[in-house]
C-alpha cells in the first residue's frame, strides 16, 4: 500500500486565512462545536492564545508576527508589565489601536479603564494611531498629559472619545488642531472641551455630563449645534452656566435631521430653551429633567414642546398611550411609560431604542414650593389635559413625606373636570383613561385619601367613563374598603406588596 506522503490540510492553508483564524482567536467569548450543541467558553485568554499561535511553528510564527491587527486586538493596558505593552503596540505598528474598548452602547455611560501614568504616556506617543480612547482621569497629571498627546494633536483615525474626569478639568486650545475627521462618538463627563471646534461637525453622538464653570449658555449651545448637523444622540445633563450669553433674541435654531434621542437635564428656562429652539424630526426618546420649575412662559413651551412630539409620533403610537405621574419629595415625573422613573437608565444605543414599543417620553419636573402650593392649584394637569386625550393607564405614586398629595391630585382631577370652574371644558379629563394604578399609598393611615378615590370612581362611571382596572402597588386597604371597591361594577382590583400579586 502506497504510503501518503502529501503535506498535512492546516499547513496549506493560505496565509490570509490563518491570519483571519488567529483574529477571530482573540475575541473574549468563543463557541465551539461539541459533539451535538454549541458550548460557550467566557474565560478564554485572546492574548494567551495569540502567543502561543505564534510558537506553533515557523510559519505561523511568520504570519501572527506579520499581522499587526491581531496585536493591536489584545493589548490589555491596566494588567500588563511596561515593557510587553511596548512590544504589542510595537508588533501592532501601523494598525489603529482601542485604548479602553468603546461601549456598544451609545451613552457617556459604560466600562472604564483608570490608567496608570506610565501607560498613559506610552499610549500617548502613539496618539496618531488612536481609534478608541474610553478612560477615567484622576488626577490633573492625567488629563495634562491627554491634552498635550492627543487633543491638542491632529487625531486622523480618533473614532469614539469618552473620558470620565474625577476633578473638573477643561481643555481651551484648538481641539485636535481641527484634524479629527473620522471623530463620530464624543462623551464628555466633568470635563470640557471646545465645542464650537470644526471638527466636531460629523459627529452623531455627543453628551456633556455635569460641568461645573465655564459651560456653554443656551444660546452658545445652539450656536454649537448649528455645525453638529448629523447628531443622532445628544445629551447635556447639568452643563448649561446660565439661559443667555448675549441678546437672547434671534436664539439660534439649528436643524438636526438625524436626531433620533433628546436628553436634557438643568433649569426649566434653560432646557425648554434650548429644546425649543432645535429643529428635528419625529424623536424615538426625549427625556426632560428640569428643576426650579414655576408656572410661566416656559411650562407653557414645555407643553408645546411635549404636544409637537406626540403629533409628530406614528399613529400607532397613541392607540393606547400610558401617562405616568409620580411625585417624590419635590419633583413631578410625567411620561408615557410605566417605568418612567428609571427611564434615565435606558441606553441611547439603537439596539435599546428599537426595543421600544412606543417613543419614549420622559418628563421631570422639579417644582418650587411644591410642599406649600397646592397641586390643585398648579396648572400642571390642566397643562398636559388636552395633549393626553388617548390616555388610557395612568400612575401615580407619592412620595412618602408629601401629605395628602393623594388627595390634592384627584381633587385636581374633579376640578379640571368641572366645567363651571375651568372654562370650555364640558369633558372628562382623560377620557379614554380606564386603568388606574397607585403605589405606596397609605389608605389605612389616612381615611380621606381612600374616600377621595371613592369619589373619583363614582364621578368617572356618572360621566360614562368608568375605570376598569385599580392596581394597588404597596397600597394596603382595610376588608371594609375592599368591600367597598367591589361595589364598583365591572371594577377589576389587584393588590400587589412589592414581591407578588394578591
Amino acid at each position: 500500500m502506497a504510503c501518503n506522503t502529501s503535506a498535512p490540510v492546516v499547513s496549506q492553508i493560505p496565509h490570509e486565512i490563518l491570519a483571519d483564524i488567529f483574529l477571530l482567536n482573540t475575541s473574549r467569548d468563543i463557541e465551539f462545536w461539541d459533539a451535538s450543541k454549541w458550548v460557550l467558553v467566557t474565560d478564554h485568554d485572546p492574548q494567551q492564545t495569540a502567543r502561543y499561535s505564534s510558537q506553533v511553528c515557523q510559519k505561523w510564527r511568520y504570519v501572527a508576527l506579520g499581522y499587526a491587527k491581531l496585536w493591536s486586538r489584545i493589548i490589555l493596558y491596566g494588567k500588563e508589565p511596561l515593557p510587553w505593552i511596548d512590544e504589542l503596540l510595537r508588533r501592532s505598528y501601523p494598525r489603529t489601536i482601542e485604548f479602553g474598548r468603546a461601549p456598544s452602547l451609545a451613552t457617556w455611560l459604560g466600562r472604564l479603564d483608570r490608567p496608570r501614568l506610565p501607560v498613559l504616556t506610552r499610549v500617548m506617543c502613539h496618539a496618531q494611531r488612536l481609534k478608541t480612547v474610553n478612560v477615567a482621569l484622576t488626577g490633573q497629571e492625567a488629563w495634562q498629559k491627554v491634552c498635550e498627546g492627543l487633543l491638542q494633536n491632529q487625531a486622523p483615525n480618533l473614532e469614539y472619545l469618552n473620558i470620565f474626569a474625577q476633578n473638573y478639568f477643561v481643555f481651551t486650545g484648538t481641539l485636535f488642531s481641527d484634524n479629527a475627521p473620522s471623530l463620530r462618538r464624543l462623551h464628555l463627563n466633568q470635563c470640557l472641551v471646545n465645542l464650537c471646534s470644526s471638527t466636531l461637525s460629523n459627529l452623531t453622538e455627543l453628551s456633556v455630563v455635569f460641568v461645573f464653570s465655564g459651560a456653554p449658555t443656551v444660546d452658545v449651545w445652539l450656536s454649537n449645534l448649528e455645525n453638529m448637523p448629523s447628531l443622532r444622540w445628544l445629551t447635556i445633563i447639568n452643563a448649561f452656566s446660565g439661559p443667555f450669553l448675549t441678546d437672547p433674541e434671534p436664539l439660534p435654531t439649528p436643524s438636526l435631521p438625524n436626531l433620533s434621542c433628546l436628553s436634557v437635564k438643568g433649569k426649566l428656562l434653560e432646557c425648554v430653551r434650548l429644546v425649543y429652539h432645535i429643529r428635528h424630526p419625529p424623536l424615538d426618546m426625549l427625556r426632560l429633567r428640569c428643576v426650579d420649575v414655576t408656572p410661566g412662559l416656559e411650562l407653557d413651551q414645555l407643553a408645546s414642546i411635549i404636544k409637537k412630539s406626540l403629533d409628530l409620533w406614528p399613529t400607532p403610537a397613541t392607540a393606547d398611550r400610558n401617562f405616568v405621574f409620580k411625585t417624590e419629595d419635590a419633583r413631578i415625573e410625567i411620561g408615557n411609560s410605566c417605568t418612567i422613573g428609571s427611564q434615565w437608565n435606558v441606553s441611547e444605543s439603537q439596539g435599546d431604542i428599537e426595543k421600544l414599543e412606543d417613543p419614549l417620553l420622559s418628563i421631570e419636573l422639579s417644582v418650587v414650593g411644591f410642599g406649600q402650593v397646592q397641586l390643585s392649584a398648579f396648572p400642571l394637569l390642566l397643562l398636559f389635559a388636552d395633549i393626553f386625550t388617548t390616555v388610557r393607564f395612568l400612575t401615580f405614586s407619592p412620595d412618602f413625606e408629601v401629605e395628602h398629595v393623594l388627595d390634592l391630585f384627584f381633587e385636581a382631577l374633579l376640578l379640571f373636570d368641572n366645567p363651571q370652574i375651568v372654562e370650555d371644558r364640558t369633558t372628562v379629563l382623560l377620557p379614554s383613561l380606564r386603568r388606574l394604578s397607585l403605589s405606596d399609598v397609605g389608605f389605612g393611615r389616612d381615611g380621606e385619601a381612600f374616600d377621595i378615590l371613592v369619589s373619583y370612581l363614582q364621578y368617572r362611571e356618572q360621566m360614562l367613563a368608568p375605570i376598569k382596572d385599580l392596581e394597588l402597588i404597596r397600597a394596603p386597604v382595610s376588608l371594609a374598603q375592599t368591600s367597598v371597591l367591589e361595589q364598583f361594577s365591572g371594577l377589576s382590583v389587584r393588590r400587589y406588596n412589592g414581591r407578588s400579586n394578591e
